[in-house]
Formats: C-alpha cells, sequence, structure tokens
C-alpha cells in the first residue's frame, strides 16, 4: 500500500524498489485515469488519480479549480484584476505587472502583519495576526479533508510554500527585491526579520498538528546557480531558517526541502539545519546526492520535465531508466519529475511516463 511504503520511505527503510511524489497538474490526464471532470470535482478527480497510479507521498489536494474561459490562453484574471498563469487546473504565481508594490520605499515600509484577512492573499490566505492555537487548528481541519479523499492511499504533509526567500520574489517581484535587498541591506534587514517571524509563527502552527512530514519550500536557485549570491544567503537567510524550522524539529516531524536549480553551492550549508531530505531538479546530479545523502536523507525528484514535454518515448523511457537504475534500491528515494507535471505536456507523453514507472516496478517487485 503507497502510504506505508511512503512512510518506510521517510524512516528510510528498505521498500525492496522506490516510491514515488508527483505533482500533477495535466487535467486531461487526470480525467483519463480518474474519469472524473477535475474541474467539476478537483479534491476527488485527483486523489482517485493519485491511488490508480499507486502514488506515494501528494503535496495537496486542489480545493479550487479555474475551469479555461473560450480564448483564454495560460493567463488567468481572477476577481480583483490579478494576472496569474495557468498551471492546469490550479494557477501559479501572480504576474508581476499585478503586484501593489511599486517602489522600493513602498518594499522598506510594508509590514506582512499590517495585511487583513484576504487582503493580500499570496502573503497568506488569511489573518497573519492570527493566535498560533488558530492557525493550528485551521490547518488540521484543512488536512483533514483532504485525508477524507486520501485514505490510505498515499501521505499528506504540512507545507510552507515561503519559507523566508521566495516571499520576496512573489511579494515584490525579482527587480524591487533585487534592488531592496542589494541597495538598502540595513533596510531590508527589517523586512527580513518580519517575513521570518510571520514563518515562524506558521511553523509553530503546523508543529502543534498531526503532520508526518513537512515541506519547506524555498526557491532560492535557477538552472545554473542560486539566485543571490551563496555568502548573501549564508549571511541572510539560512540563520534565519533555523530558527524558522525549529518548532518542526522540536516536534519531531520530517522536514524536507524543496528548491528550484542548481543549489549545489550551498548544499553545505543546508547541511548543517539537520534537514530530513532534499526535493531537487536535475540540474543537481543524482549520482552525486545519491552519493551525499543515500540513506540518510530523503531523496525527491531529477526526472527533468524538459523530456517529458518535449522528447520522444524513447528519451521519456531513458529518463526513467537515468532516475530508477540510480535511485532505486536507494532507501528515501522517491522518483519525481521535480516541480510539476504541467498542463502543457501532451498527454500521450505523461502516460507514457507514468507506463514507464509501472513497468520498473513490476520489474523490481518480479525480481524479488
Amino acid at each position: 500500500m503507497s502510504l506505508e511504503r511512503a512512510r518506510k520511505a521517510f524512516n528510510l527503510e528498505e521498500t525492496g524498489e522506490f516510491a514515488q511524489f508527483e505533482i500533477i497538474e495535466q487535467p486531461k490526464f487526470i480525467q483519463s485515469v480518474s474519469g472524473l471532470d477535475p474541474y467539476d470535482c478537483p479534491m476527488e478527480s485527483y486523489a482517485k488519480t493519485y491511488r490508480t497510479l499507486d502514488i506515494d507521498f501528494v503535496l495537496r489536494l486542489p480545493v479550487k479549480s479555474y475551469r479555461p474561459r473560450t480564448g483564454e490562453g495560460n493567463v488567468v484574471v481572477d476577481e480583483e484584476g490579478n494576472r496569474l498563469s495557468r498551471w492546469g487546473v490550479a494557477v501559479g504565481s501572480i504576474w508581476e505587472s499585478t503586484l501593489p508594490f511599486k517602489t522600493v520605499d513602498e518594499v522598506l515600509a510594508y509590514d506582512p502583519f499590517s495585511c487583513s484577512a484576504g487582503e493580500y492573499r499570496l502573503v497568506l490566505d488569511a489573518d497573519p495576526n492570527r493566535t498560533v492555537a488558530e492557525m493550528a487548528a485551521e490547518m488540521q481541519s484543512k488536512l483533514d479533508n483532504q485525508r477524507k479523499y486520501a485514505g490510505s492511499s498515499f501521505l499528506l504533509p504540512g507545507a510552507n510554500y515561503f519559507v523566508l526567500f521566495h516571499y520576496f520574489v512573489t511579494t515584490f517581484g525579482y527587480e524591487l527585491y533585487t534592488e531592496a535587498a542589494l541597495c538598502y541591506p540595513r533596510e531590508f534587514e527589517k523586512l527580513l526579520d518580519k517575513f521570518a517571524e510571520l514563518s515562524y509563527k506558521l511553523s509553530e502552527a503546523w508543529a502543534k498538528t498531526d503532520i508526518e512530514v513537512f515541506v519547506a519550500h524555498d526557491d532560492i536557485a535557477m538552472n545554473a546557480s542560486t539566485i543571490f549570491s551563496p555568502d548573501w544567503l549564508r549571511k541572510n537567510i539560512f540563520p534565519r531558517y533555523a530558527e524558522i524550522l525549529s518548532p518542526l524539529k522540536r516536534a519531531g516531524k520530517k522536514v524536507i526541502y524543496f528548491t528550484d536549480g542548481d543549489f549545489r553551492s550551498v548544499l553545505g550549508d543546508l547541511d548543517t539545519l539537520d534537514l530530513d531530505g532534499y526535493v531537487f531538479e536535475p540540474q543537481n546530479d543524482l549520482s552525486m546526492m545519491v552519493n551525499r545523502y543515500g540513506g540518510r536523507k530523503v531523496l525527491m525528484g531529477n526526472a527533468d520535465v524538459r523530456t517529458l514535454t518535449f522528447g520522444s518515448e524513447k528519451e521519456i523511457r531513458d529518463e526513467v531508466e537515468r532516475c530508477l537504475s540510480i535511485g532505486a534500491g536507494v532507501p528515501g528515494y522517491f522518483v519525481s519529475v521535480t516541480g510539476s507535471i504541467p498542463q502543457n505536456i501532451p498527454l500521450n507523453n505523461v502516460r507514457f511516463y507514468f507506463d514507464e514507472i509501472s513497468r520498473w516496478r513490476t520489474h523490481l517487485k518480479s525480481s524479488r
């Protein structure tokens, strides 16, 4: 059963094969697997898809869906006039052109605790001044609702998409963030502390729930390197991580760090935080990660979404072969298309990827 296999993998126990973590956002694929319209019943259709595919670990089930309107492309305009990128059944990041901040002075004067409930949803979906107990109760209630659909089929974690660095990218946009952080370091440090305080509060709340695993997401890197220099991250981000994540570590939750891009230059710094594992993209060599952490930390990902998007069946087969020839049998390894499987991936390519995963699982079971 997938839930049992997920728990074994997170505990670095032998499963005899491999576990799997996926974020599937391709609506035609979800409908073809579940037989349900993902826009009409997003949670039920997603859950049935994950169950059918024998996925072990699922980040979340979507509560809302955004059915495309006639002529609508990859940009969605919400009720407040914000432009957001379409990511399948759900939507992703807000476009910088609709962010409310236009000057560095506005950035440096901002206080995330000044938001009223729902005023600026990308900072927090509700009132950040609620008590920790109130936050924890709401988190637990939402998690319990998701578990009704998951049953004993897969493990659902707690998560924070904005641990620290990513708050500023999404809240202010890259240009204002960079100018404020690098040109006004003293003033920006106060803002760092405010957002760190908010994330710490969220960690305290999650620590009071019954989650087993917490995903700490913070996109600090791009294809070739970290976005800001390693030295800047060492001074400004990683010391605050230690404090932000400390309630979860004290509560015995497993903390998995999730970032885009090539973050090899700061792996040593992240290791000092006593993280339980990493979700990582193919810019970080899988063999290197297995040699460094195999059997000691959870390792999730590395299958290249570009291969699924643009590759032939042979190239997809080779990509699955690359990941599983290295990772299968390593305690704590979860194969995954890192990031997600969004709507633009051809339906046949998504099907072929999961067929290859199934073929590998069948082969490993038969060879035991």
